[in-house]
């Protein structure tokens, strides 16, 4: 996943009622905590995440965190979708895969709902095998012609639970491998599915999951100067 951080493409009231205003910074006042913390909470968890996987020695620890990535990411898909969109689950959807930040978030969601529970499936590595050999042709007026023959063999190998690791080399599985649905998620989520397809199959875990995390930076940010907190939302052109 190469391409630049973009904003997630959200349906908000525009401009912001007083109602829209509330549910974003989560309820009325008096408070508990300060506007904002879950979103950041949500998006620190899953740096955390990120860079357990990157420091993960063995299989089972990549996998461990790479479900917490997840299962993140998809606490920030629930928070846009209920706290800032105004659309219908359909429509937002809908939206989601019109850019590619937004197929990639709705692509991860699918796979947390589909393999959450089964993550050993969730990742492959590539391993490759490459050799070469020279061989040597004589022609009929005794020239030598020396030709180099490079062949290199490639296999998808399921995650190693306890052998160490070569992080950059491991993909997401293609759509057809994953588990089966629950019967809750048998129908619809064509426009998911797609996504996946098209976002998230094949591509690197870490550098998928980090495009993720920084495209859900860019879309809301709350930044606090001692009692005032600036709440910045960019819906990527989507109004209602």
């Amino acid at each position: 996943m190469t391409a630049q951080a973009a904003p997630i493409p959200v349906r908000s009231s525009s401009p912001f009622d007083q109602a829209a205003l509330l549910r974003l910074v989560g309820g009325h006042a008096p408070r508990t905590h300060n506007p904002g913390w879950e979103w950041e909470l949500i998006l620190t968890a899953c740096d955390d995440a990120l860079a357990r996987f990157a420091g993960s020695a063995t299989g089972t620890r990549a996998r461990i965190a790479v479900g917490e990535a997840l299962w993140w990411v998809a606490c920030a898909n629930e928070f846009l979708r209920t706290r800032v969109s105004t659309s219908t689950s359909k429509q937002y959807t809908a939206d989601l895969v019109t850019t590619d930040s937004g197929r990639c978030l709705a692509g991860l969601v699918l796979l947390r709902n589909r393999m959450g529970h089964q993550l050993a499936v969730g990742m492959y590595e590539t391993v490759a095998d490459e050799k070469q050999l020279e061989l040597k042709i004589v022609h009929e007026d005794g020239s030598v012609e020396t030709d180099i023959v490079t062949v290199r063999a490639e296999a998808k190998r399921r995650l190693d639970l306890q052998g160490g690791l070569v992080l950059g080399a491991y993909h997401f599985p293609p759509f057809e491998e994953l588990p089966e649905p629950d019967e809750l998620h048998l129908r619809g989520y064509p426009d998911s599915q797609d996504a996946y397809k098209s976002a998230v199959a094949g591509h690197l875990v870490g550098e998928t999951l980090t495009y993720a995390i920084r495209c859900l930076r860019a879309t809301l940010q709350f930044d606090r100067d001692g009692t005032k907190v600036h709440a910045r939302l960019n819906r990527a052109g989507v109004v209602p």
